[in-house]
């Protein structure tokens, strides 16, 4: 059995890291997709046939008998009427929720309710307000992507919180619930810890919790001015791990009800504290301490308690634990294991 992982040729962020980490845990091609007219796939979520037709000719090229999405929202539906016209088996890993929200992540949007509509919340990026006649094309969008994302074979879920949710918003097809393959290679030159670093790799995106680190940072300057507060972004990967391993606690305020960030499971491999909001697939994570998404007081405070146990020499993780979790044998097999399964139920017709 061969399997050819399709996922958005974006060379960065924790989507694609997680992309190229299930794929090196199964030993199978990849095939990155260029961004095919997003406003019609992405935002209108409609089946552009000018991408059917592309990826059919690729995916014929790969003579694979599995296709497994990733992140292919710049295509959108035309990745699985093309894969399904091959005749092949496809499954999806859910690593957001662009089939529900223009946006992915319902933040400021449709908070990902499943009684809410796209077509009455959303609003373009950087924008207070479009006339609604220019948003009548959303009308019926999740219904349209859902009606395909229905003829998947399976989803892989990183968490029972996105199973959850995928399944109140309509998901019909078979859901498999299958943690991510992380692997940490040893690093050099990452220098000692440093008792006083406080990092934050989310950007500037308020999905991502920029606001609450903003704050969290005001607050431990005012009363801890010995913590040296650090954000990092457009990193290569070898960085973002260098300083995770070098930093005495790393945080996590997702905004969104995120189904299970990479950057977690990379802090524990490496033996660093994270303070996360407890959100999405988050608690199932386990991080070392969870708070409110809202309340930068309560974050600060956990992370002043989290230096000081660093300075105390208290152990912050069992890394073999998080070893165990994400080992990508164990991974790589589950994941060969719903291959196998897609592979003798009857196929899906169009």
């Amino acid at each position: 059995m061969t399997v050819l992982h399709v996922y958005d040729g974006v060379l960065h962020g924790g989507a694609t890291a997680a992309a190229q980490s299930v794929a090196m845990a199964t030993g199978a091609q990849q095939l990155l997709l260029p961004a095919v007219r997003p406003a019609i796939s992405t935002i209108g979520g409609y089946c552009d046939q000018l991408s059917v037709r592309w990826l059919r000719r690729w995916i014929r090229r790969a003579n694979c008998d599995v296709v497994h999405l990733h992140n292919f929202k710049h295509v959108g539906t035309a990745a699985i009427k093309a894969a399904k016209l091959e005749g092949k088996r496809v499954v999806w890993s859910c690593y957001d929720y662009w089939c529900l929200c223009p946006r992915d992540t319902g933040y400021s949007c449709c908070s990902l309710r499943p009684d809410s509509s796209c077509w009455r919340t959303w609003q373009p990026v950087n924008r207070k307000s479009v006339p609604p006649l220019v948003k009548l094309p959303l009308i019926g969008r999740r219904r349209r992507i859902m009606r395909w994302l229905n003829q998947l074979d399976a989803v892989i879920c990183l968490s029972r919180y996105s199973e959850k949710l995928l399944r109140e918003h309509g998901m019909t097809a078979p859901i498999h619930v299958v943690p991510l393959p992380v692997t940490v290679a040893p690093l050099r030159d990452s220098g000692e810890r440093d008792p006083n670093l406080v990092l934050y790799l989310g950007g500037q995106a308020a999905h991502k919790g920029w606001h609450i680190w903003q704050q969290i940072v005001e607050r431990l300057q005012a009363e801890r001015p010995e913590v040296v507060c650090k954000a990092m972004h457009g990193a290569t990967r070898t960085q973002a791990l260098r300083e995770i391993a070098r930093a005495a606690c790393l945080v996590v305020p997702e905004q969104w009800p995120n189904p299970g960030p990479m950057v977690i499971a990379e802090a524990q491999l490496l033996g660093t504290p994270v303070v996360a909001s407890g959100i999405g697939g988050i608690p199932a994570m386990k991080p070392t301490a969870m708070c409110p998404a809202n309340s930068p007081e309560l974050f600060g405070q956990l992370i002043w308690m989290l230096l000081q146990r660093r300075v105390a020499g208290l152990p912050a993780a069992d890394v073999d634990e998080h070893r165990a979790r994400y080992d990508p044998d164990r991974i790589g097999a589950q994941l060969w294991e719903v291959y196998r399964l897609v592979s003798i139920r009857t196929p899906h017709a169009l």
